[in-house]
């Protein structure tokens, strides 16, 4: 099936808590970490990229197949993708994030 358009970003938020506890950050996520291990994914601004960096064992700038059915981490680019989908649309959506509906 044909893709109809760009994946949308999704709304990522910090989900630090101090000392394990609630509430979360909840700032806009700009990293994305993986911890193969237990296959999780971590998301965190700015301030608290630190704590993933820690954590993950690949921490990269927040793209736009982050965290999506199907996605995948592609080694050589540093960054999740979908399959099929042109890696260069992160680009254009950090340049132009009102295309993809949200800001960073």
């Amino acid at each position: 099936m044909p893709r109809i358009g760009p994946p949308a970003k999704q709304a990522w938020t910090c989900a630090h808590m101090p000392d394990l506890q609630p509430p979360e950050c909840g700032e806009p996520a700009n990293w994305h970490g993986i911890h193969w291990g237990q296959f999780v994914s971590l998301y965190s601004c700015d301030e608290h990229v630190w704590k993933v960096r820690e954590l993950a064992d690949v921490v990269h700038p927040l793209g736009s197949a982050c965290g999506l059915p199907g996605s995948v981490y592609d080694d050589e680019l540093e960054t999740c993708l979908l399959p099929d989908t042109d890696p260069s649309l992160d680009a254009l959506l950090a340049a132009e994030p009102e295309l993809a509906g949200a800001s960073r």
